[in-house]
């Protein structure tokens, strides 16, 4: 019923159609039936998306000869039904959409059966709407990424496909000609071709293994910009660029946020992208780097801003200080090499001066749950000697917490403070990553990184109240604790207090200053492997690295000289890689890149996975049978001697930090034969 007809005769049949939907062939109108009495008129309809004008009017039984105009379009049948009661409009169903004379496919013609090396297939014909009759070609095209190109030979209506065709997919192009014009339809692509019942080779090792730096250095324009990572090959990283000496001289303040501004570009689009992105205040905080790549135009990247502090309390005496840097590391997710390009390093800070005023602590006291420090009497005078807390190697430990007290905090009648900080004067052994926490209030600010001499570390700051009152704070009970942990980490090291003080802030004006870096350097962002020929034998003895932290990666571990026996004549059609791995630390490290090499070229697509690695020692399994990992890999090469593997790992974490064990890696070899 058509939504504006109004009451009228009742549509007993609904209208219909028939004939095909070809320019050139006959439609035939069959009005259908109504209610006695009805007098009818129709018209033919031409619609596409949901919008129908007239073609022409229509006679029951009558035909309609499609032309070029209705080509593309859908026809439909309307009636009008008239008697005393009113009107009613019906129409019939839609046509397929007309298609232009000649031969047009109704089916296409379909391959028959999976696509197998050595096992043939089979295509049927396609079905086609035609009056004249039909003559049929064949071609068998090879597709790879949806490029397909016509297999030369193959023009029969069977292929057996070769050992060229494994890893791609497979269509035949059906061409028909009718009435000296020529027609053609393709089949749907098939499976990738590979092996039906593919054969393993025997496990093989590595004959020899080595590490390689592949972080490419940056280069400067004499001292300054614009800065150059050079012809950065696929799946390879930069060297870091790191940016310093921003030239503040910042009035004592609370430093309420930190933005970073980086001005880059690309040789090519699509290739390069943010690896690392890193702000070192003293202490490193990563901020999740943009999937976004670079592009041939120059594009200032904005990381942080007005509120951001990226994680850590800023102080003053940082900002305007080298401790204030900016490291960046690229990575190359394209297909071919590029060069990435820095323009410009900024920094904006953004800060309200403040005043402030220290009260020193004058006792303390060790107590609760934890291990015990050596002299912490001594973790409230400022001389020689300090309270030390040893850290056993491979055991996590905690530390019994020092309660400081005896602060004599005083505020001036009216004085409001703005915020708190709890400075205490610390030191780790270098390299090592503790847990270092102070409570005070109903607040706990925790440090992952202590300067390797003594110095003053602040907790809070400026804007940090702690959820602490003005009475509370200068009560004579106010009191603030410190505990150390530690995971357990390969070596042994220790922690050192010698002394405790509260810096109370009052708030000032807020401002903000734009500076650009005057020093420039390129670092390396790779942490090398050691004692790599550990990775050539399963027997517990591990290649490895120390300890990987800030999202740094490894070098690359090159295996090399895996050496197959694989029947002359066979197709490869998949390489397994196995890895007994483990990490010193949970949910740390991923793969970064992982490669077959041949010779001292790495080839095909990288292989790594996003799993982290676990704690126990486990074999990754990597590739497959049906996995040549886009490279065309022969007979002659697998059993060269010249197969490689090449691994990369990095710290996928904010915070942390583990080395990745390699105690093996072994290939196997895929093939089927004739």
């Amino acid at each position: 019923m058509d939504p504006d007809g109004e009451a009228g005769p009742e549509i007993r049949e609904a209208p219909s159609i028939a004939g095909d939907a070809i320019e050139g062939a006959a439609l035939t109108a069959s009005f259908g039936k109504y209610s006695a009495g009805a007098a009818l008129e129709g018209v033919w309809q031409r619609c596409a998306d949901g919008t129908c004008e007239t073609a022409a009017s229509a006679e029951d039984g009558g035909d309609y000869v499609l032309g070029a105009k209705d080509v593309g379009y859908r026809m439909r049948l309307k009636v009008t039904a008239t008697d005393e009661e009113g009107v009613t409009q019906a129409v019939s169903r839609s046509t397929d959409v007309v298609a232009a004379a000649g031969a047009v496919v109704n089916k296409a013609p379909p391959v028959l059966g999976e696509a197998f090396v050595f096992r043939a297939l089979e295509v049927t014909a396609g079905e086609w709407l035609s009056d004249a009759a039909l003559t049929r070609t064949y071609q068998w095209q090879r597709c790879v990424g949806g490029d397909c190109e016509d297999i030369a030979g193959a023009t029969d209506t069977s292929y057996e496909p070769e050992i060229a065709d494994l890893g791609a997919r497979l269509k035949v192009v059906e061409t028909v000609s009718a009435e000296g014009e020529s027609f053609s339809a393709s089949s749907e692509e098939t499976n990738e071709v590979t092996c039906a019942e593919p054969i393993a080779s025997e496990p093989v090792s590595a004959a020899s293994a080595s590490d390689a730096a592949s972080g490419v250095n940056w280069t400067f324009t004499g001292s300054g910009f614009p800065a150059t990572s050079k012809a950065i090959g696929p799946a390879k990283r930069s060297a870091l660029f790191v940016s310093h000496s921003f030239g503040y001289s910042l009035p004592e303040s609370e430093v309420q946020g930190v933005e970073v501004r980086i001005t880059r570009r690309a040789s090519n689009a699509g290739a390069i992208r943010d690896q690392r992105i890193a702000l070192y205040a003293p202490a490193a905080r990563i901020k999740e780097p943009s999937n976004e790549y670079w592009t041939g135009g120059s594009v200032t990247s904005v990381y942080g801003g007005p509120t951001d502090t990226w994680g850590q309390a800023i102080s003053t005496s940082v900002v305007n200080s080298a401790q204030l840097r900016v490291a960046l590391g690229v990575e190359n997710a394209g297909e071919e090499a590029a060069d990435a390009i820095i323009e410009n390093a900024e920094v904006v800070v953004y800060y309200a001066a403040v005043t402030s005023t220290v009260f020193n602590a004058t006792t303390v006291s060790a107590a609760g749950a934890g291990s015990d420090w050596v002299n912490a009497a001594a973790a409230v005078t400022e001389n020689s000697v300090s309270a030390t807390f040893s850290l056993p190697a491979s055991t996590p430990a905690a530390s019994k917490a020092l309660t400081f007290g005896g602060f004599g905090a005083t505020l001036a009648n009216g004085a409001v403070p703005s915020g708190f900080a709890l400075e205490v004067r610390q030191a780790a052994t270098p390299g090592l990553l503790v847990g270092s926490s102070v409570k005070a209030g109903t607040a706990t600010e925790t440090k992952n990184q202590l300067p390797q001499a003594l110095g003053y570390v602040s907790y809070g700051g400026p804007g940090a109240k702690w959820g602490l009152t003005n009475e509370q704070v200068t009560s004579a009970a106010f009191s603030a604790q410190l505990q150390v942990m530690s995971p357990g980490f390969p070596l042994p090291g220790s922690v050192q207090v010698d002394a405790v003080r509260l810096r109370v802030y009052f708030g000032g004006e807020e401002a903000e200053e734009q500076r650009a870096a005057t020093v420039l350097e390129t670092t390396t962002n790779e942490v090398a492997w050691s004692s790599v020929s550990n990775a050539l034998t399963e027997d517990n003895a591990v290649a490895t690295t120390t300890l990987l932290t800030d999202q740094r990666s490894s070098g690359s571990l090159v295996l090399s000289g895996f050496t197959a026996t694989v029947p002359d004549g066979a197709a490869i059609s998949g390489i397994t890689l196995s890895v007994k791995r483990s990490a010193t630390a949970a949910d740390q490290l991923q793969d970064s890149a992982l490669f077959l090499r041949q010779g001292a070229k790495v080839v095909g697509l990288n292989g790594a996975s996003a799993d982290f690695w676990p704690i126990a020692r486990t074999a990754a399994t990597y590739g497959g049978p049906g996995d040549r990992w886009s490279a065309p890999l022969s007979v002659e090469d697998v059993n060269s001697g010249e197969l490689g593997a090449e691994l990369t790992v990095t710290h996928a974490s904010t915070m942390g930090a583990a080395a990745p064990e390699v105690d093996s890696v072994t290939m196997t070899v895929h093939y089927c034969t004739d």
